[in-house]
């Protein structure tokens, strides 16, 4: 008896944990990401990214651009900057791992003369495009570990339990 009153305990814990946390946008494939409401140019965007403790999204996979723009529909498809840029560079990197771009979706546009890199709706899904990072635009920010050559701290965390993971806890 006293074993169940700690497993329930527990359980209530871990539930009210999860409960009071903020829920932001989370995809079923375990990513967390964050997509504002608001415009901001590329680096009021970063950061915004680092002071949630995250940095702006790398989107270097099919998975991860599929996963940050499945939510987007009619009226809500628009420009969303991510962590590309060619600012004050040569070539395009991500800002959070310097890495250089090994994906682009078909029909991808970035030239330098652009500097930082935007998702642009393309029917039926996105593609890379570069624009002046002083534009305005939404954008989406992911977990990392570094952002901009900095460690992000452990901030509080703006994902949310998966559905599939609550159904597991009430059991």
């Amino acid at each position: 008896m006293q074993v169940l009153s700690q497993r329930s305990t527990f359980c209530l814990s871990i539930l009210i944990l999860f409960l009071t946390w903020p829920v932001e946008k989370v995809h079923s494939s375990g990513i967390c990401i964050y997509v504002s409401k608001h415009r901001l140019n590329w680096f009021e965007a970063l950061f915004a990214c680092q002071k949630k403790g995250m940095c702006l999204a790398d989107i270097d996979t099919t998975l991860t651009l599929l996963s940050l723009t499945d939510k987007f529909h009619g009226d809500d498809r628009t420009d969303v900057w991510f962590g590309l840029t060619a600012f004050e560079r040569t070539n395009y990197r991500y800002i959070s791992s310097n890495k250089h771009v090994e994906f682009t979706p078909q029909n991808s546009q970035l030239v330098n003369n652009g500097s930082c890199a935007f998702l642009k709706p393309e029917d039926p899904t996105y593609t890379f495009a570069s624009a002046v990072c002083y534009d305005k635009k939404r954008f989406a920010c992911t977990k990392t570990e570094m952002c901009n050559g900095a460690h992000m701290r452990k901030r509080k965390n703006f994902c949310a339990i998966p559905h599939s993971a609550k159904e597991i806890m009430a059991y």
